[in-house]
């Protein structure tokens, strides 16, 4: 829900805590071994003495503004003092930035749990609603309505707007016929995993697998065509590389966009909606090697996406194809 702002809330954080402890060092760095030698003026510190060599060079500039003022006291240069103080200032504005950053990330948890709460409820109460009506409760048009309308205000916020690609593959049957079973079921693994990584590359949100086919939901109708377009040109490699079999592996694709009832905990062969339908048929129709999709879907950027019109129609859409 607010998982970008969290993630900006944090990596702010982590900053402002590495930031509190860099300005903690330069206090060590400035104020301890001007210290030691000012008391022992013969003591080793040498080891240090690289680290402050850098220290002294990036304070540089604060170190003369400082000098311009008074900073002698009794013969003793009182500068890495001041530029000390002055790190301990900025140390003290880091930790209260974080911390401040802190609370206002254990907020946001906290009223993303109390929003989650509040839905589960919510649906819990529809639910005990729905159960009573069931029961034979009081059915009058005024609590059917008010139960109809919380079911539907809470479906409505299930809707999301999503892109679907169908894949199958040519002939898969005639392919097997006269084949090596253990060969056949071998390829056919492969490519499964093959498909698996173009769709996860895109970012695929599910998916179901039929026994040589798969039905593939994605956010974007650019990440689904770009996914398709990959599997059909990385099969000549596949074929030439990495199957065994005579026949080459072919595929036809189908695409279709919608808004559909999206829940992240329903799995894709759970999913049911005319969208999916229609992709699935845009699939079916397809020519070997190419991508189908409806005017609608495409208009407006089928160019830049590949599409052509065709002249076909598929569920009565007008059908482009890519390629074209």
């Amino acid at each position: 829900m607010n998982g970008p702002k969290l993630f900006l809330l944090r990596s702010l954080r982590v900053l402002a805590e590495a930031l509190e402890i860099a300005a903690i060092v330069g206090i060590v760095v400035a104020a301890v071994p001007h210290t030691i030698r000012l008391f022992f003026p013969h003591s080793p510190i040498g080891i240090i003495a690289p680290v402050q060599r850098v220290f002294d060079r990036a304070m540089a500039p604060l170190t003369e503004a400082l000098r311009r003022a008074p900073h002698e006291f009794r013969g003793a240069d009182l500068t890495p003092y001041f530029i000390a103080a002055i790190l301990a200032l900025v140390a003290w504005g880091f930790r209260a930035t974080w911390r401040r950053l802190q609370v206002e990330i254990l907020t946001m948890k906290e009223l993303e749990k109390v929003a989650v709460a509040q839905e589960a409820a919510a649906k819990a109460d529809v639910s005990g609603k729905l159960a009573a009506l069931a029961a034979g409760a009081s059915t009058n048009r005024e609590n059917v309505l008010e139960v109809y309308a919380q079911a539907k205000r809470i479906l409505d916020e299930q809707k999301k707007e999503v892109t679907f690609l169908a894949v199958d593959v040519v002939n898969s049957t005639g392919m097997k016929h006269g084949e090596d079973p253990a060969l056949a079921e071998r390829d056919f693994r492969h490519y499964r995993k093959f498909v698996e990584s173009c769709i996860g590359k895109h970012g695929a949100l599910k998916s179901a697998w039929t026994p040589d086919g798969v039905m593939i939901c994605f956010s974007s109708l650019e990440d689904a065509v770009l996914s398709g377009q990959d599997l059909i040109r990385g099969l000549e490699k596949f074929n030439r590389e990495v199957k065994a079999i005579k026949a080459d592996f072919a595929v036809r694709c189908g695409i279709n966009s919608g808004t559909v009832l999206f829940d992240d905990k329903v799995r894709m062969e759970e999913m049911s909606d005319g969208c999916i339908d229609l992709a699935g048929h845009m699939q079916k129709y397809a020519e070997p090697g190419t991508i189908y999709a409806s005017r609608s879907v495409v208009e407006g950027r089928g160019e830049a996406l590949g599409f052509r019109p065709n002249g076909k129609t598929v569920d009565d859409c007008a059908v482009y194809a890519w390629p074209a």
